[in-house]
């Protein structure tokens, strides 16, 4: 069991480095963005030549805000620091509530493998998409 615990920490350990990494990498893009976009506004040519150089950012923002919520979410759980009902559980019994917390995981775990497929599906679609600008 000691082993399971020990991979688990460390994927936590690992997903809050890539919270910090992904926000921190925002931060920086969207200051980037918004300095030039300042520049620009004040008739600096050399920004207005770059902002079209960085028409990614705003893709790249929306998609990291949604990352930055599922990995927040995960270690929230992770930590057992999420929203949660817990009103049944604590009127419960220790073997009740471990029932409880048994089904729900399983269930849990069901609905994120169907997710997980719908998510790969997703990516594996838009990957055969070609850019109108390209075809």
């Amino acid at each position: 069991m000691t082993l399971l615990r020990r991979i688990d920490q460390g994927l936590a350990r690992g997903e809050a480095a890539l919270i910090a990494f992904v926000l921190l990498a925002m931060v920086v893009v969207a200051s980037v963005q918004a300095v030039l976009r300042n520049c620009s506004d004040m008739g600096m040519v050399w920004a207005s030549s770059l902002l079209p150089s960085i028409h990614w950012v705003d893709p790249f923002l929306m998609k990291g805000t949604l990352w930055l919520a599922f990995l927040g979410a995960s270690l929230a759980t992770h930590d057992e620091k999420h929203i949660a009902i817990d009103i049944l559980p604590r009127l419960s019994t220790p073997k009740v509530r471990a029932a409880m917390r048994g089904i729900v995981g399983v269930t849990v775990g069901v609905i994120c493998v169907y997710y997980g497929r719908v998510v790969m599906r997703t990516i594996l679609n838009n990957a055969q998409e070609a850019l109108l600008a390209y075809e």
